[in-house]
C-alpha cells in the first residue's frame, strides 16, 4: 500500500482532478512560504473549503508553523488536518506529538535532503530519537537526472549513496521521498525503493532557488495520467 502525496494544492479543482488520478494525499500550505513567489499559501477559510472535497480514502495534510505548539494543534484540530507537516528545523517535543495523537492528528516532517556524498546515518539529521509518524526525504536534489544518477552512477563508487541505503533507513523509519519523478521513473522507484511508503509532490511556481525538486501542477498532471497505481493508501 503506497501513498501519492501532493503538497501546496490551492483550489478545489485541484484537489478534484488529483484524487481522480489516485492521490491518496493533499497537503495545502497556511505557513510563510519564503522559496516560492506564488499563490499556493492558503488562508483557514480555503483550507476549509479544500477540506470538503477530500474523499474517505484521501488523507489531509497541513504545512503549518510549528512556532507556537497550542496555536498549531487548534488550528489542525479546527481545519481537520488527518497530519501536519513541519520543516525538520521545527522539531517538536515529545508532549507535543503525544497531544497531537490525542487528537487523532499525525505528523510529518520535511525539507530533509541527501546528496550523493550524503552519509546515510546522517540523512535524517536530528530526527533519529524524535517521534514522528513520515519523514519526506529529497533525494539528490543537487544532480540533474537524480534518480538515473543514484541507480546507475553511485554503485560504481561505493562509499557513495546507494539505493540500498534508502530502502535500509526506509525499513526502520517511515519515508516518503520526492526526486525527478516522472511518468518513466515513478513506477521503477515504488519497485527499487520498496521499503518507502510512497512519493510526493512538491507544487510550486517562480522559485526563489533551484536547489530542490518541485513541479507545476500541470507537470503531476503529465507525470500520473499515463500511470495505473493500484491499493494506494496512507
Amino acid at each position: 500500500m503506497k501513498t501519492i502525496k501532493v503538497d501546496r494544492v490551492s483550489s478545489v479543482e485541484e484537489v478534484k482532478k488529483l484524487q481522480g488520478l489516485g492521490v491518496n494525499a493533499i497537503g495545502v500550505s497556511l505557513s510563510v512560504d519564503r522559496v516560492f513567489r506564488d499563490n499556493r499559501i492558503l488562508s483557514k477559510k480555503e483550507a476549509l473549503l479544500i477540506k470538503k472535497k477530500i474523499e474517505k480514502d484521501t488523507v489531509f495534510v497541513g504545512y503549518l508553523s510549528g512556532e507556537n505548539y497550542q496555536k498549531t494543534i487548534e488550528l489542525a484540530v479546527n481545519i481537520g488536518f488527518d497530519y501536519i507537516q513541519l520543516s525538520s528545523s521545527q522539531i517538536l517535543p515529545d508532549e507535543v506529538y503525544e497531544e497531537l495523537k490525542a487528537q487523532k492528528i499525525g505528523l510529518i516532517y520535511c525539507s530533509l535532503e541527501c546528496s550523493y556524498d550524503s552519509d546515510p546515518s546522517w540523512i535524517l539529521g536530528d530526527l533519529h530519537n524524535v517521534k514522528f509518524d513520515f519523514a519526506q526525504i529529497d533525494l539528490l536534489p543537487d544532480v540533474i537526472d537524480s534518480w538515473k544518477f543514484l541507480k546507475e552512477k553511485c554503485p560504481d563508487f561505493p562509499d557513495e549513496l546507494q539505493v540500498s541505503d534508502i530502502n535500509a533507513i526506509a525499513a526502520n523509519k517511515p519515508l516518503l521521498i520526492t526526486t525527478d519523478l516522472s511518468a518513466q521513473n515513478t513506477g521503477e522507484i515504488f519497485d527499487s525503493l520498496s521499503n518507502i511508503k510512497g512519493v510526493a509532490f512538491v507544487l510550486g511556481e517562480n522559485p526563489t532557488r533551484n536547489d530542490f525538486h518541485y513541479f507545476s501542477y500541470y507537470e503531476v498532471i503529465e507525470i500520473l495520467e499515463p500511470i495505473t497505481f493500484q491499493g494506494l493508501s496512507c
